[in-house]
This record gives C-alpha cells, sequence and structure tokens, in this order.
C-alpha cells in the first residue's frame, strides 16, 4: 500500500510549527499555576465564585481543550468514517474559546467605564450579533480535510487508509475566514471603547496614573497581537495555494488558540481585584490614582528605612 500523503515538506513544517506552540502553550499552563492558585484562595466562597474566576477557568481549559482536540486531529490516525464523526469538534471549541474571550473583553470594558449602562447593551449587542456569524463560518459546510488530497492520490485504498483528520472547507464556499473578520470587528469595538474611556480619565485624575496607563497600553497591545494573527489567517485564505494553505492555516489556528489563551488569561490575572475597585462608581479614578501613588511611596519609605537600619 502506499504511504498516505502525510509526509510532505508541508507537514513537516506545519507539524514543527505546532509542537512549537503546544511547547508555549504548556510553558503558560505551568508559569501561571501560581496565579491560579491565588484566584481560588482570593474568593470568599468557592460555590459562588467571582465573574473574573469563573472566566479564568473557562478560558484556561477550554483553552487547553481547543489546542488538545486541534492537535489530535492533525497527528493522530483516523479512518474516513472515524474522521467524519470527530473533524467538527475542533471548530465548535474554537468557537466557545472565542465566545469566552469576548466576554472578558467585554467585562473589562464595561468595568472600565464603571458600570456604563449604555457600554452593557452595546457589548451585549455586538456579542449577540458576532457569535452566530463565526458559528456558521466554522461549523457549516465544513468536510474533512483530507477528502480531496485522498481522492486525488489514493482513491482506490479510501476505505483502508488512515489520514489525518482537520477541518476543510466544502468547494468555491470559503466561509470560515468570516470567523476571523467578524473576531476582529468586536475586538475593535471593545479595545476603542475602552481605550476611550481610559484616555478621558487623564481629563479627572491630576495625572494619568500608572495603572490607567498600564491598561491602555495592555488593550492595544491585545488588540494588535490578536489583529496580526486574524489577518494573517485571512491573507492565507485568500492568497495562497491551496496544497500549501491547508497546512499554513492549521498551524496559524493552533498558535491563534494559543495566543487568545495567553492574552486573555493575563488580563484576567494582571487585573484580578484590582479592576474593580478601581472603576467602581463610588470611589473615583483621582482617589485611585493617589491611593496607587501613596502605596508605592509607603514602600519605598520602608525600604529606605530598612537601608538605613542595615
Amino acid at each position: 500500500m502506499s504511504p498516505p500523503p502525510t509526509l510532505s515538506p508541508e507537514y513537516l513544517h506545519s507539524a514543527y510549527l505546532r509542537v512549537a506552540s503546544l511547547a508555549v502553550g504548556l510553558y503558560e499552563l505551568l508559569h501561571t499555576l501560581p496565579a491560579e492558585y491565588r484566584f481560588y484562595r482570593s474568593q470568599k466562597s468557592l460555590r459562588r465564585p467571582s465573574q473574573q474566576c469563573i472566566l479564568f477557568i473557562l478560558i484556561r481549559y477550554i483553552s487547553i481543550v481547543t489546542v488538545l482536540v486541534s492537535n489530535i486531529g492533525f497527528f493522530a490516525s483516523f479512518s474516513p468514517r472515524a474522521c467524519g464523526r470527530f473533524f467538527l469538534l475542533a471548530p465548535i471549541f474554537k468557537v466557545l474559546q472565542a465566545i469566552i474571550s469576548q466576554s472578558i473583553l467585554g467585562l473589562r470594558t464595561y468595568t472600565i467605564s464603571r458600570k456604563a449602562s449604555w457600554v452593557f447593551y452595546a457589548m451585549l449587542a455586538a456579542m449577540c450579533l458576532s457569535v452566530p456569524v463565526m458559528q456558521s463560518g466554522h461549523c457549516r459546510r465544513r468536510l474533512p480535510d483530507f477528502i480531496d488530497a485522498l481522492a486525488r492520490i489514493l482513491r482506490k485504498f479510501i476505505h483502508e487508509t488512515t489520514l489525518v483528520c482537520t477541518t476543510g472547507n466544502q468547494p468555491n464556499h470559503r466561509e470560515a475566514w468570516i470567523h476571523y473578520a467578524v473576531a476582529m470587528s468586536y475586538d475593535l469595538v471593545a479595545i476603542g471603547i475602552s481605550s476611550g474611556y481610559l484616555w478621558s480619565y487623564k481629563n479627572n485624575a491630576s495625572r494619568l496614573c500608572q495603572f490607567v496607563r498600564t491598561m491602555m497600553y495592555e488593550g492595544l497591545g491585545y488588540f494588535v497581537i490578536i489583529t496580526a494573527v486574524n489577518i494573517f489567517n485571512l491573507v492565507f485564505y485568500h492568497s495562497v495555494n491551496e496544497d500549501i494553505q491547508a497546512w499554513v492555516i492549521h498551524f496559524l489556528a493552533t498558535l491563534g488558540y494559543v495566543i487568545i489563551w495567553i492574552m486573555s488569561q493575563r488580563i484576567l490575572v494582571k487585573q484580578r481585584g484590582t479592576l474593580q475597585n478601581a472603576f467602581q462608581r463610588d470611589y473615583g479614578i483621582d482617589a485611585f490614582c493617589r491611593s496607587v501613588r501613596e502605596i508605592r511611596g509607603g514602600k519605598k519609605h520602608v525600604r529606605v528605612q530598612r537601608l538605613q537600619a542595615r
């Protein structure tokens, strides 16, 4: 029997890059274990965890499952029948990860706006519009990606061959790119609203404190990195040879899962508790900036006293 078409240079390059993405994801998992422990420890009751804690658990473990399912389909061997039952799992989990990531951005934007009602309804409407479109783009008119190559190369062995099992588009129906376009649009709305509020706070505070600047740059950094990955996906979906496109897209998808996981999780880790206190209606950003400077000044004074005591 002829060997299956899984040892091409394109496949090997994509496999190496997938392993690199898995290594980054494993490092992130181990690196954030202490932060996960602090998240659980800070909860008043584990039976009633905070919104941030729930989102942290969801983005962490849905992302892990998404990465694993995607790579099982790529590295494992499937019969055509088994692949027909398996191949939609990765797109389904990808949409779930995107929904959770959007929820994190939406909660961040709503909190920064000091819980303005119009922001709540705007983000809710944006999510209600984006989720069905992303689901449709990734789960409709999809086929196991091995079918075209198998028909060309191993047509007579179709019932005897085991192959990789990933997801592709039906001929002349490239709709998966819609997911990336809609995701970028939602991110732009969320980051735009939150950055506008953060920028306006400099008029209320005596000066824009370091925390607010960090929040602004963090949000813009998230948008730039995620948008770059989405743009690469869009470009390859529309301009690259189909044979090469399949392997490049598969790698970029895995890289995208890991990057969304890292960026979304770190937003929650860095802002655990602090974000809620900073933007409460009855607290005020100016008071928060003063308290941050006082805390830093107190810590600096303690360090000076310790040095003098030595």
